[in-house]
């Protein structure tokens, strides 16, 4: 999966910007897209690939050099040919691929090739396999600060990015999607997106969500569509279940999470994960506690560091203390250093990777609801059917037809005929 999007099930994309640089001169030059790739490939008329946000810093305007939006669709296929004439030098191309919302599971390579007088001067494979997904995830980048926005092809200007969690899931067969991506595709408000029965999970990264714009939340786990959410500042506020929130604390959770209850499913294979700037975790009633994290800033101040809870309507709540366990935190490297940089701990291993898939597999599982039995119904009494005489005619042939009739007419005459005489 090359970056900056997966391109793995149906209605993912990706845009392609290609420079070719070569010092001889191009005769005719022509772009050509081939093979079967060109089903779902095309070049693109759009003058710009993606959108970047501009941020006020400092009495400076600074452009995030993360795209805010990709530019891409069926509005912006120009073929699968690309004239260019007569040039020498530098060269560019841009190309988008499109798989179908109703594509099926299919295998797609060709090549993306440049002609000169008829004659392949350079080639360049595409393969690309499409899949059926497990369940679909609408991933929530709407409800966060503009400056700290987090997305799935990378961070903002302040922000963290999930880029290596978003191909860890699409590799294990999940297909996340952009809220703001959607939003901008189908002219639908992120609630309608939401609850339009698409997704079978939502996915709060570090969401900053108030408790007034959440209230819907709880709603939805009774809908059975499970929420996954990873608090950090400015998400804590938001109470989603009144069985799993965050507790304030003045100090951050900082450290690793190594006691994992080992009869959940989302602790299955997972030893430790980190805990960088995380919140602990209030647990009451029918939640369920998955891990702990202990803290090196404060080592009694070890919490409750990921738990679950299953609403009565079938939706699993999965509650993460810390929301950088997926983005910086998702890199062993990083991990390692930062935690013996600041308190000379060396954590050898991490299984964030592991423990993202399990979240999901959980978030997924749920069992089927008991329908309500069905009332037998009392079977309808049949009303006797008056059989009319053509109905008998036209089950017997039309000469034994006349006999009968013929039978029936003498002895009515004869009956007629002894009833005159007595």
């Amino acid at each position: 999966m090359s970056w900056p999007t997966v391109a793995l099930y149906p209605g993912d994309f990706k845009v392609i910007n290609i420079t070719v640089v070569g010092g001889e001169k191009l005769t005719d030059a022509t772009w050509r897209i081939e093979g079967a790739v060109k089903d779902i490939a095309s070049f693109t008329s759009a003058e710009k690939l993606c959108l970047h946000k501009v941020y006020s810093i400092r009495n400076r305007e600074v452009s995030d050099t993360t795209p805010h939006l990709f530019i891409c669709g069926d509005n912006y296929d120009s073929g699968d040919t690309l004239e260019l004439g007569n040039y020498t030098g530098l060269g560019t191309v841009a190309i988008q691929i499109v798989i179908p919302e109703d594509a099926e599971p299919n295998h797609y390579s060709g090549y993306l090739r440049l002609y000169s007088g008829g004659k392949v001067v350079a080639s360049l494979p595409i393969k690309i396999d499409v899949r059926r997904p497990k369940a679909k995830v609408i991933f929530d980048d709407v409800s966060q600060f503009p400056e700290d926005r987090e997305t799935l092809w990378g961070g903002s200007f302040m922000g963290w990015g999930v880029e290596l969690w978003w191909r860890d899931v699409a590799q294990a067969g999940y297909d996340v999607d952009s809220l703001m991506q959607v939003m901008n595709k189908t002219g639908l408000d992120p609630w309608a997106i939401l609850l339009s029965g698409n997704y079978q999970v939502i996915y709060l990264h570090d969401t900053d969500l108030r408790m007034g714009i959440s209230g819907a939340l709880p709603k939805i786990l009774d809908s059975n569509l499970s929420i996954v959410a990873l608090y950090d500042g400015g998400f804590e506020y938001s109470l989603i279940s009144s069985e799993v929130y965050t507790e304030w604390s003045e100090i951050a959770l900082i450290g690793v999470a190594e006691n994992f209850n080992k009869e959940h499913p989302i602790s299955k294979g997972v030893k430790c994960v980190p805990a960088l700037g995380g919140l602990g975790l209030a647990v009451h009633e029918d939640a369920e506690i998955v891990a702990t994290a202990i803290s090196y800033d404060d080592p009694s101040g070890s919490a409750v560091f990921i738990a679950t809870y299953e609403a009565e309507g079938g939706g699993r709540f999965i509650a993460i203390g810390d929301s950088n366990i997926f983005d910086c935190a998702r890199t062993p490297d990083f991990t390692w250093y930062y935690l013996w940089r600041n308190y000379e701990v060396e954590v050898a291993s991490i299984d964030s990777a592991k423990l993202a898939v399990n979240i999901l597999d959980y978030a997924v599982s749920r069992p089927e609801r008991p329908q309500q039995p069905q009332q037998p119904q009392q079977p309808q009494q049949q009303q006797p059917q008056m059989v009319l005489v053509w109905q008998v005619l036209s089950a017997i042939s039309l000469p034994a037809a006349f006999a009968m009739l013929a039978l029936a007419l003498y002895y009515r005459s004869k009956w007629k005929r002894l009833a005159y005489r007595y």
